[in-house]
């Protein structure tokens, strides 16, 4: 099952990159139904298997609130939707730190995508942007790409896509719907829930866990030791490397 806080436009985009799930369409506007309601809601039309929740802009809240609520899918989409209120208020923080820790340890897919609409923080009656939020969240610096390509950082089973954009910029957010959210659906949801379950993501390419620029050198050279222990490197024969 798959259920969208998107309008329908990206919603059928989803029912035709993921043929074999259940796509269901929730108003990202009005109030969401419980997590068991929408189970049952699914159920009617097919046995549910993997669970995936995506939402855009203001549906990512919906999402949140599904969370807390106690919703636990097998994946979430969040699609420049991660904002709070300036200062956050009850468990908006919260929750998206809960759902963060829960990418990095892996127990759900999490791939949260944000531009750099930092133009809320400071309006007359503020809200905290998605890349504040998700700076706050995750502790990454999430630096601004330096070209249109996208940027990505994972972790565990959670990755943060940063997209270029200026302070305030209404194109860059409608394109994180029509342009990249069918990406990260093909990249991510299509390996796992559509026929080819085993195929790994490849945008953005994997990178080593050492080349996180984001990182201490310490760290660095920590990850890059265990990665040449994990992947069995030894002096052949031994002694060669002492110079």
């Amino acid at each position: 099952m798959v259920l969208c806080f998107f309008v329908e436009a990206s919603a059928n985009k989803v029912a035709t990159m993921l043929p074999n799930a259940v796509v269901l369409l929730e108003s990202a506007s009005a109030g969401a139904e419980s997590w068991t309601a929408i189970k049952a809601k699914a159920s009617q039309i097919a046995p549910i298997g993997k669970t995936i929740v995506c939402g855009y802009s203001a549906g990512c809240v919906h999402v949140r609130n599904l969370w807390t609520a106690g919703m636990r899918p097998d994946a979430l989409v969040l699609v420049d939707g991660m904002h709070t209120a300036k200062p956050p208020r009850g468990q908006q923080l919260s929750g998206w730190q809960e759902i963060v820790d829960a990418g990095r340890a892996g127990s759900t897919l999490v791939v949260a995508s944000h531009i750099y609409n930092v133009y809320s923080d400071s309006l007359a009656d503020p809200f905290l942007s998605t890349v504040t939020v998700l700076r706050q969240v995750t502790g990454l610096e999430l630096p601004e790409p330096e070209d249109e390509h996208p940027r990505c950082v994972t972790e565990g089973r959670l990755s943060v896509v940063s997209c270029r954009s200026t302070d305030c910029d209404a194109q860059a957010h409608r394109d994180q719907q029509n342009v990249l959210f069918p990406r990260l659906v093909k990249e991510w949801l299509v390996p796992l829930y559509g026929p080819n379950q085993d195929e790994a993501p490849t945008l953005p390419p994997e990178r080593p866990a050492w080349l996180n620029p984001e990182l201490t050198l310490g760290q660095r050279c920590v990850l890059w030791s265990q990665a040449e222990m994990a992947a069995n490197v030894r002096e052949v024969p031994p002694g060669t490397n002492g110079g």
